[in-house]
């Protein structure tokens, strides 16, 4: 099932940004076998989109990596527009007739997350949409959610481990305040407390800014230090943004970085 978050960033002037984090464990309920391998964030390089999922993997793992590879042969498909429900729509009937034309459908439900921002900088917005999969009736379902917040809020959570995510976020909040910094610690926290069976693994961060196209960050923890999940890390980590649990700017090496 797993354990996805879904928060926009405010600092004292505007929205800055918009982050998912997840886990990567999968699990099987027909076995006790779980593994941590499971890549959950993903975004087509050159676009300014970001997608998520929670639940069943069979399909969203394959149909969010066909699309990242198609918007990336063809990123006008949503850079060209700035509606961001034109783009919604574009994601929507890509998944769609990917869904429609399964053979056998998914047998466990699934949540997958698309954020996107249109404009920039000081016209910046971002926004959030979300795309359901009920065993019960077969069918998917989507609609957007709302990013519009005074401060740096939880816009969604997903997963089996959701409602833990939510608890360790009201007490990071409390102690730290709305912030990012509270968002991702609280996240870190959740997974780490093994609470849910299903949530564990490296954690993968991903987000969009108020310019510049969305990216991957790396993490670093005192567990380890991560790569969309991985610690085979690319050859050149010059270019990777980092952050550690704390949600500070750091090295690879977990060195703080002066503001």
């Amino acid at each position: 099932m797993t354990s996805l978050l879904a928060w926009i960033a405010v600092d004292k002037r505007r929205p800055t940004g918009l982050y998912f984090a997840s886990d990567s464990r999968r699990s099987w309920k027909d076995r006790d076998e779980i593994r941590d391998d499971c890549i959950k964030l993903f975004l087509p390089s050159g676009t300014r989109e970001i997608f998520g999922f929670a639940g069943d993997i069979t399909f969203p793992s394959k149909v969010l990596t066909r699309i990242c590879s198609e918007l990336e042969s063809d990123p006008e498909l949503v850079n060209g527009t700035e509606d961001p429900y034109n783009r919604y729509c574009c994601v929507l009937a890509k998944l769609k007739a990917e869904f429609d034309a399964l053979t056998s459908k998914p047998e466990h439900e699934f949540t997958i997350l698309h954020g996107t921002r249109v404009g920039a900088m000081y016209k910046a917005s971002f926004h959030l949409f979300q795309y359901t999969y009920d065993f019960a009736s077969g069918q998917l379902s989507s609609g957007s959610l709302s990013c519009e917040a005074g401060s740096s809020v939880m816009v969604s959570r997903q997963g089996s481990g959701g409602i833990i995510v939510k608890s360790f976020l009201e007490k990071e909040t409390a102690k730290l305040g709305e912030v990012s910094r509270a968002h991702f610690s609280a996240f870190c926290n959740a997974v780490d407390s093994g609470q849910d069976k299903c949530t564990g693994g490296p954690i993968q961060l991903a987000g969009v800014h108020s310019i510049k196209d969305s990216l991957h960050y790396g993490v670093v923890t005192p567990n380890g230090t991560y790569y969309r999940g991985s610690t085979q890390l690319p050859a050149n980590v010059s270019g990777i943004r980092w952050r550690n649990r704390e949600f500070a700017k750091v090295d690879s090496l977990g060195n703080v970085l002066p503001r």
